[in-house]
């Protein structure tokens, strides 16, 4: 299989705007130029099309003049924003890189004595290119889904494509695989993120016992017999709801409490809510409420709406309701990424929500509040 010509920027005047933009700042500042002397290739995420917001521009050198090398960065770099040079040796190689700004890119130049084709972040991107190639777009927008949540690149493809082991030195036994192979096991991701349509496949859950997956208010000795009870009875039914992109849901639970709610694929439909969600993710990470890293997944976002709620008891209602909800919640994020309500939906269950809401981030949509909250 033929991949992208990576040694000419040309390619990038066909691709995405991120792409085209990376092309036009580094023609302006004529950086591959400058670099010319070391075979300079742009490697990472922005050539192969799964960056994320702030992704930066990686240039790989080959370099055996090291005194050379830095006398051309400080002169050509050294007055631009954001420069540091670095110079280390790891495992017995000497390497160097700087950072800097460019515009809106943050570029990192790193040198080392190896040819480009053969340094590792080179042979992962030739390798993940294929892995591309050969899967659909959900695959790609899972991988972007993945590094959103934090993860790097490497390890978000070993995820998705089930390796084991260092995923650095995974990825490459993924070079001897057939294509045929990639194509199959590209699809594993569905493991991951599960689809409403593929969740009524099944009409009846159990939520396994264990503690893990269990959001528990109580004293903490107390929690594994909270989980027993839980888990040893309850019953949980699925069944499909107007289209594929919806299901309704019925949870009965100890002490008799019981839980009808339906599901929507809002990623699936591609709900406008979606974008009110995206505008108020919070990105200051300085920020004193800033809990976790904040993104709106590509996949696996459902609203939870249409909620009954009843019980017999009427004693410790509180108490059994906060503890039900989380058992919901948690059976909920076991198969979706994130789950969305709405403020006015949940009127009357806020008093059992003391897991979710301390952490759930607000919104507004169409003038209605709305909390997001999702498994980090």
């Amino acid at each position: 299989m033929n991949h992208i010509p990576f040694g000419n920027l040309d390619y990038l005047l066909e691709g995405s705007e991120v792409q085209q933009a990376a092309y036009r700042v580094l023609r302006k500042y004529k950086v591959m130029e400058i670099l010319s002397p070391f075979t300079p290739v742009l490697t990472g995420t922005i050539p192969i099309h799964i960056d994320i917001e702030g992704s930066d521009l990686d240039i790989i050198c080959e370099v055996y003049d090291f005194h050379h090398f830095e006398q051309l960065l400080r002169f050509e770099f050294g007055n631009r924003s954001g420069f540091v040079l670095k110079d280390h040796v790891v495992q017995g190689i000497r390497r160097m890189k700087a950072n800097l700004q460019l515009d809106q890119f943050e570029i990192e130049i790193f040198g080392q004595p190896i040819p480009v084709t053969e340094q590792n972040a080179y042979r992962h991107m030739i390798i993940e290119d294929r892995i591309l190639r050969l899967s659909d777009e959900e695959f790609r927008q899972m991988v972007r889904s993945l590094k959103r949540d934090g993860y790097k690149t490497e390890p978000a493809f070993a995820i998705l494509m089930g390796l084991e082991g260092d995923p650095y030195e995974s990825m490459f036994e993924v070079n001897q695989w057939t294509d045929e192979k990639i194509a199959e096991i590209g699809c594993s991701f569905t493991e991951i993120v599960t689809r409403v349509y593929e969740f009524t496949e099944k009409k009846e859950y159990h939520f396994p016992l264990d503690t893990r997956n269990i959001e528990y208010t109580g004293e903490e000795e107390n929690r594994e017999l909270f989980a027993e009870r839980y888990h040893k009875d309850h019953s949980i039914y699925v069944s499909r709801g107007k289209n594929r992109n919806e299901a309704h849901l019925f949870f009965r639970g100890a002490s008799d409490f019981t839980c009808r709610c339906t599901i929507l694929d809002l990623s699936q439909e591609k709900f406008p809510i979606l974008e009110a969600m995206e505008a108020s993710v919070i990105e200051d990470t300085s920020d004193d409420n800033y809990d976790y890293y904040d993104v709106i997944d590509t996949f696996g976002v459902i609203e939870v709406t249409n909620w009954e709620w009843s019980t017999l008891i009427s004693s410790n209602v509180e108490k059994q309701g906060t503890e039900f909800f989380g058992f919901i919640e948690s059976f909920l994020l076991t198969y979706f990424r994130q789950l969305v309500f709405s403020a006015k939906d949940m009127e009357g269950l806020e008093v059992f929500m003391k897991q979710t809401l301390p952490w759930a981030k607000s919104f507004y949509y169409e003038g209605e509040l709305y909390y997001r909250f999702k498994y980090f």
